[in-house]
């Protein structure tokens, strides 16, 4: 698919063809960060029933096994999601995100249970255990740094993420991205297939009589930031230059915002053709000032949406959620609109057209 860079925001896209709404490609080499352990096997053929379908990943929790320190618990920030609706029909659902080092992207943050030596061990709960699990780890100092690879990376399987018995060690001073996949051939026993996706940063506590801060947190006065772990405050969004370039209207092809507020909204793609339709979780954000369309500015210099693919076929509609605080602020009221790039295959050709919607945001926030 063609790509925009505007205003040095680096976009990525590896078109990933399966059916339904894809998958995030996840090319990451097995590595060897986390000890892990688990002592709960896998659950008989008895035990699996038809499950309640499950309309959203579940929440990640890490709590300390020395019962010192913080816990976290942690939304999924990007997804890929899909569950049963029928005995024939599947709902579906993205949910876009930043890149784990994208520079002001309101992670999390931990404050690890112990200060001193190299880890520190975490226990990790999750409703609802996933089949496959991964985990990517990378330097604060290499927050802004799209390029920057993974400094270590570790892939679990079934029986070892058995909750309440996984652990992990984590180092301070981090960017961690754990991702976990539900499997489709396993969807009546868990309620839903796609993979879901967790960032999070680390830091060790700073204790009374420390000189400095350790391994990526800096403080005053011998206190950690008072701040760390708090929600993010984004800026009101403002706009800058003409969009001048033409949108396409495609019969049976249809895209439409059906939730909003000044913080994100759900987007809607409908096919109801033969063909299929194929489109990345990049999108542009514009503003109408009276005389045209302009684009929405970007906050941040440094960001990247992830790499991964979506297709629509006959009759699929495809919900994508998109959060854009960390992008682009929050929007005062006024008239808006998104824009993305599908493909559609016509033939042996594959051809691109830009897709509109339009929302409004009133004066009461939606």
């Amino acid at each position: 698919m063609k790509r925009k860079v505007p205003y040095g925001i680096l976009l990525g896209l590896t078109i990933l063809v399966i059916s339904g709404c894809g998958k995030k490609e996840n090319n990451a080499d097995e590595g060897s960060i986390p000890e892990v352990s688990s002592g709960v096997e896998e659950a008989s053929g008895e035990d699996i029933a038809m499950a309640e379908a499950r309309r959203e990943p579940p929440v990640m929790e890490l709590h300390p096994v020395s019962e010192e320190g913080d816990s976290l618990s942690v939304r999924a920030c990007g997804y890929q999601w899909n569950w049963p609706e029928g005995a024939d029909q599947m709902g579906a659902a993205i949910a876009d995100s930043a890149a784990p080092l994208s520079e002001g992207a309101p992670w999390n943050v931990l404050t690890l249970s112990e200060n001193g030596g190299d880890t520190a061990e975490y226990s990790l709960a999750i409703e609802g255990k996933p089949d496959e699990l991964g985990i990517n780890m990378w330097n604060l100092s290499d927050i802004g740094n799209a390029d920057a690879e993974s400094s270590r990376t570790s892939v679990y399987q079934g029986a070892e993420i058995a909750a309440g018995d996984f652990t992990i060690e984590l180092q301070a001073g981090k960017v961690y991205e754990i991702w976990m996949e539900w499997k489709e051939e396993k969807v009546a026993e868990n309620g839903c297939f796609g993979t879901a996706y967790y960032v999070f940063k680390t830091v060790w506590p700073v204790w009374e009589g420390t000189e400095e801060a350790s391994d990526g947190l800096t403080g005053t006065d011998n206190e950690a930031d008072p701040d760390a772990g708090k929600e993010e405050k984004f800026p009101e969004a403002t706009f800058g230059e003409a969009d001048e370039e033409e949108v396409d209207s495609l019969d049976g092809i249809t895209m439409r915002v059906i939730q909003v507020s000044p913080e994100g909204a759900r987007l809607e793609i409908l096919n109801q053709t033969d063909q299929e339709v194929t489109f990345g979780e990049d999108y542009e954000l514009q503003v109408w000032r009276g005389e045209g369309w302009h684009r929405v500015n970007y906050i941040i210099d440094n960001a990247a949406f992830t790499m991964v693919g979506y297709m629509a076929g006959n009759g699929e509609s495809c919900l994508f959620d998109v959060e854009w605080t960390w992008f682009h602020g929050i929007l005062p009221e006024g008239r808006y609109r998104m824009t993305k790039t599908v493909s559609v295959q016509e033939g042996e050709n594959s051809v691109n057209y830009r897709l509109a919607a339009e929302f409004e945001i009133s004066a009461s926030g939606a």
